[in-house]
């Protein structure tokens, strides 16, 4: 289409002034020098009488819409010159229809299809014309039947018979005005920049039609009169010379009931029988409900992108808060910090949940060797049963570890890394044997000790001690000293170093290694000056001390907590940035070991359960982290636990096979703004056209204009099981849900004095 520039508005002349007006305008060009021709791309000059839309020589649409120039000559597509932009095209029709067609989705990945124009061209047929057609059918479908009985060929007969039934029917409802008959002509347009990539377009458009039982015909030879008919003329431009002498476009007759089929559906909408109130839809205003648990899905996994600003945290926290209403547990990790606290840890509290903030100076402390029995279900016996699976824990602790080791670092040689991992699970094997908890054996779990019951203190079976880093650490210095092998000297120097920082408190002899309690290092201090091993082998060695300044995760759990509990919150927003990710794995662990694995597997007996993890894409940088997060999901899964992941942006999955498989897994993905350079990802892992992927990047308004985002934060694009798409407006009641969303500390400080609820 040809392309003008600035255009302005002319007075309207009368046919005797139109000379005069435009004999003066060329004289003032003339005798103004200021004044110079537009020139356009392909070389041609236009004044500005011309570029007006509808000048003399230009009185029509067509002629507006009209491109600069085309080369019709190759057979099978045309060349179009756009503003000395070349666009090789391809005109299709259909030849062959599916024999049973759906409402706005048969046809829909064919009109939304990206860079193609549609046209359907709709006749209907006059009541007589249908009846003669008809009734030559009826006669061709008998003559059939009388030859077929003749030859006594039963299945052809039977098969023409089904067809004069069928023609008969429709022939009843045609003559009584309850249905009509219309003739039908589909044409698609396809452009690109390249033959070699209209090529590779056109392929998959026919791939995209025969997933509908369609059929696909280029316009061969005739498609410069196939591309005139897509003008918005309304009109099938028939050719006259040349080898075809007919319509390029192929006519179909159809029914009105199969006609209402065509209609490109851009508009959806569902809502789900017991699902929480989720919105508003955005084109209609008619509430939105969702389940995640709605029976639809084939799985739990939600994922929540956006733009920071944009409403993401008030969405989920909004969500969670509602499904605590239906008795949905709430298990999260919070990453991002608002103060002296963590994203979620308010709502957690607010909810009647409890904040566990992980710090250096908390007492919080979450064992990484934490293990315990998994309830099982057999659906064949339909029955539950627990199991101790240690050798998938003792899996998921390789993978731990050797994240901490490698802090993000890459290991230079693929042999140490090799070494490194055998070492790593040779000594998580030793801490477990210590205590002799072995896999399978669930009563290697525990021993006799003092409980606790009915107010009582007796004696009973209780859980084990289980191993902790510091044992984890004397192992492997245990291992390095008895090592005889060269090559793993390095490989046992580095996990050395590596973990040093993670145990919490060590006190031992180099030279013998044998270690000490605190209060037996104070005591040799004071009594000696310095502190020396009292060991005689060693020749008085000095003993060394380790205070690890990352020892969050050193010692035995000090959490308890029912798992009644509607909303428990791992805060490790006050750790250091660099430490977070590694703290969100650790968490990720706890969490499933303690809450997730308890969780009937049994679906007749298994509870609501959402695990929240915020900017679960920070750890995708470590392929053990990658790895783990696959097999906690699989988890997640089997214990029908709600997975709900929030990232930045949708794009942040792409890169690695792992991270992908939880987009294309995902039930739901809530899209709020996203950047434009993310287009390409967006187009290939959602079912959005590109016209809902424009939509996409206007949601939340303009994120620089404070007016604007009050008013649009919030909006959002929900892809329910990669096939319906809603855009809504997630929206809070502000009197019971305000202390529960709000992020900003000014607002909660004066909710908390009384001082009225905060504005979405």
């Amino acid at each position: 289409m040809a392309k003008t520039k600035a255009l302005k508005e002319k007075p309207v002349k009368s046919k005797k002034g139109k000379k005069v007006e435009k004999d003066n305008v060329r004289n003032k060009r003339a005798q103004s020098s200021d004044t110079s021709d537009i020139v356009f791309a392909d070389g041609a000059v236009h004044d500005e009488e011309e570029m007006d839309l509808f000048y003399s020589s230009r009185k029509t649409v067509k002629e507006l819409v009209s491109v600069l120039g085309a080369n019709p000559n190759p057979l099978d597509h045309m060349i179009v010159e756009e503003n000395g932009a070349r666009l090789y095209t391809m005109c299709f029709y259909i030849d062959k229809l599916p024999r049973h067609s759906d409402f706005a989705r048969t046809y829909a990945p064919l009109f939304n299809f990206p860079n193609v124009t549609s046209c359907v061209f709709i006749d209907p047929q006059t009541a007589g014309k249908s009846s003669k057609q008809l009734d030559r059918r009826i006669v061709l479908l008998d003559s059939e039947c009388i030859a077929a009985e003749k030859d006594q060929d039963r299945n052809r007969y039977r098969k023409v018979s089904a067809k004069m039934q069928d023609a008969e029917a429709y022939a009843r409802d045609v003559e009584s005005g309850g249905n009509q008959l219309y003739e039908v002509q589909f044409l698609f347009i396809l452009q690109a920049e390249s033959l070699e990539l209209l090529q590779r377009k056109s392929s998959d458009f026919h791939m995209a039609a025969r997933e509908k039982g369609i059929e696909l015909c280029a316009t061969y030879s005739v498609h410069p009169e196939a591309f005139l008919s897509g003008y918005p003329t309304n009109r099938v431009i028939k050719a006259k010379h040349g080898l075809l002498k007919s319509t390029p476009i192929k006519t179909h007759v159809l029914d009105k009931y199969a006609l209402l089929d065509i209609f490109n559906h851009t508009r959806s909408y569902f809502s789900h029988k017991n699902g929480i109130f989720a919105g508003h839809v955005m084109s209609t205003g008619q509430p939105m409900f969702y389940d995640m648990y709605d029976s639809s899905h084939l799985g739990y996994g939600i994922i929540f992108t956006g733009k920071t600003g944009t409403g993401k945290s008030a969405c989920i926290k909004m969500w969670g808060s509602r499904y605590i209403d239906f008795d949905t547990k709430i298990r999260s990790i919070d990453f991002e910090t608002r103060g002296p606290r963590g994203e979620y840890s308010i709502m957690a509290t607010a909810l009647g949940g409890v904040s566990f903030q992980i710090k250096a100076d908390s007492d919080v402390v979450l064992n990484l060797f934490d293990v315990d029995v998994t309830d099982e279900y057999d659906e064949i016996s339909g029955t539950e049963y627990q199991v101790f699976d240690l050798a998938s824990k003792k899996v998921a602790l390789l993978q731990l570890f050797m994240v901490m080791i490698k802090d993000g670092r890459e290991i230079d040689s693929f042999s140490d890394e090799k070494f490194i991992r055998r070492i790593v699970a040779d000594a998580i094997t030793d801490c477990f044997d210590e205590r002799g908890i072995k896999h399978g054996d669930i009563d290697s779990l525990y021993e006799q000790g003092s409980v606790f019951v009915g107010g009582k203190l007796g004696s009973g079976r209780v859980k084990k001690k289980l191993p902790t880093i510091t044992d984890f650490y004397k192992r492997i210095l245990q291992k390095e000293r008895a090592n005889k092998n060269k090559f793993y000297e390095k490989p046992y120097r580095l996990i050395v170093d590596g973990m040093k920082d993670s145990v919490r408190e060590l006190y031992y002899c180099p030279s013998c290694l044998k270690f000490y309690t605190r209060e037996e290092y104070l005591k040799m201090q004071k009594m000696q000056q310095s502190a020396v091993c009292d060991c005689i082998s060693c020749q008085s060695g000095q003993i060394k001390e380790i205070h690890g300044e990352r020892a969050y995760f050193d010692g035995q759990t000090t959490v308890q907590v029912s798992r009644e509990c509607p909303h428990i919150n791992y805060d490790i927003s006050q750790l250091p940035e660099r430490e977070r990710p590694t703290a969100m794995l650790i968490c990720m662990d706890h969490m499933q070991e303690n809450h997730i694995k308890k969780n009937s597997a049994d679906p007749r007996k298994s509870k609501k359960m959402i695990a929240l993890v915020d900017e679960l894409h920070r750890s995708f940088q470590y392929p053990e982290a990658r790895k783990f997060i696959e097999d906690a999901f699989r988890t997640y899964r089997h214990h029908h636990v709600s997975p709900w992941v929030a990232t930045q942006a949708l794009a942040d999955f792409d890169g690695y096979e792992e991270t992908k498989a939880i987009v294309k897994n995902a039930t739901t993905i809530v899209l709020l703004k996203q950047d434009i350079q993310d287009r390409e990802f967006l187009a290939k892992s959602t079912p959005l056209t590109a016209s809902q992927i424009e939509k996409v990047f206007q949601l939340g308004g303009n994120l620089d204009d404070e007016n604007d985002q009050k008013n649009r934060k919030g909006e959002v694009c929900l892809i329910d099981n990669q096939s319906k798409v809603v855009f809504m407006k997630v929206d809070y009641l502000e009197e019971s849900e305000a202390l529960v969303v709000e992020t900003d500390m000014d607002k909660i400080q004066k909710m908390y004095k009384g001082g009225g609820g905060a504005s979405a």
